[in-house]
């Protein structure tokens, strides 16, 4: 997978259960054939999520995709 960092401001910290802010978050599209929803990154939590738009530049997708987000915060 390729992983970009993406602004920690345009993800919400409570999604990955943080209270207080995130210190790292990166995103990377799915390629795998198991389910994504069982993805582990060790040290970082993680959320799946279908999109049609692309995290990483903002532009529309054809069809929609699905992506890894991983944070580290508190």
């Amino acid at each position: 997978m390729k992983w970009e960092f993406i602004d920690t401001d345009l993800v919400d910290k409570h999604v990955f259960g943080f209270t207080n802010k995130i210190f790292a978050c990166k995103v990377a599209q799915w390629h795998g054939n198991s389910d994504i929803r069982g993805f582990e990154l060790n040290g970082w939590k993680s959320f799946a999520e279908l999109s049609d738009i692309d995290p990483i530049n903002g532009k529309s997708l054809k069809r929609s995709k699905w992506f890894i987000y991983c944070a580290k915060g508190e």
